[in-house]
């Protein structure tokens, strides 16, 4: 029978071991950040999750509503990596976070058979401010980071903002490349009202389009150009 109690004491140790290890494991946290830098933060973010088999991640974004625009922006991103880098989405989640404070992203991973946090998710308001300018939803002149979907949040704002209108600025150097993306255009948004779209065509040296939301009756010269 002694022979045994070294053996129970070893098991009772490991059990112990095992309930005090946390469920929850904060990856990383950031702030306002450059895009390369988040995505090199979302690809890390992945390989912790990929090595934590059964594991969930969460991407958790916090800040004041006078930040609005910019968090909404990190969500656009975060679908944009997941998307392009052909990530495993049902791996992840977004969770919008409390609105206070200053621009917040952390990185969580919460283990099987843990409780699952709330991590203070919230309802955020989505009605943007009388003269704000319009926010870029999607520019198909990706740099480093790919274009992200338009798809739920372009919904989500129609529905908070009564006067509020997608706005697609087409650019290119000719009619009829003007014309082509247009067709593209209207063919993605092809779901949506087509009273709540308004189209713009701009002379640019490159054919691309920019997808905004605004509010009110905004100017041409809202509308910003990169080339």
């Amino acid at each position: 029978m002694k022979k045994f109690i070294p053996l129970l004491i070893l098991l009772f140790a490991m059990a112990v071991l095992g309930q005090n290890e946390p469920s929850e494991i904060l990856v990383d946290e950031f702030g306002p950040i450059t895009c390369d830098d988040f995505l090199a933060r979302i690809d890390n973010f992945y390989i912790h999750v990929n090595a934590n088999p059964g594991s969930k991640g969460y991407f958790v974004i916090a800040g004041s509503n006078e930040l609005l625009e910019r968090k909404l922006t990190f969500e656009l991103l975060f679908e944009s990596a997941v998307g392009w880098r052909g990530l495993d989405r049902s791996l992840t989640s977004v969770v919008r976070g409390p609105e206070g404070g200053p621009l917040e992203v952390k990185l969580w991973i919460v283990k099987p058979n843990g409780h699952t946090p709330t991590f203070g998710e919230t309802k955020w308001d989505l009605r943007l401010r009388p003269g704000s300018a319009p926010f870029l939803v999607r520019s198909d002149m990706s740099q480093i980071c790919d274009p992200p979907p338009v798809d739920r949040l372009a919904k989500e704002l129609l529905e908070a903002n009564p006067d509020g209108a997608i706005y697609v600025v087409v650019h290119a150097p000719t009619v009829q490349q003007r014309r082509k993306e247009l067709r593209i255009a209207k063919r993605m948004l092809s779901a949506y009202n087509p009273l709540r779209i308004r189209y713009l065509l701009r002379h640019s040296s490159a054919a691309y389009s920019d997808y905004y939301f605004a509010v009110g009756r905004p100017k041409r010269t809202d509308f910003k150009s990169d080339f």
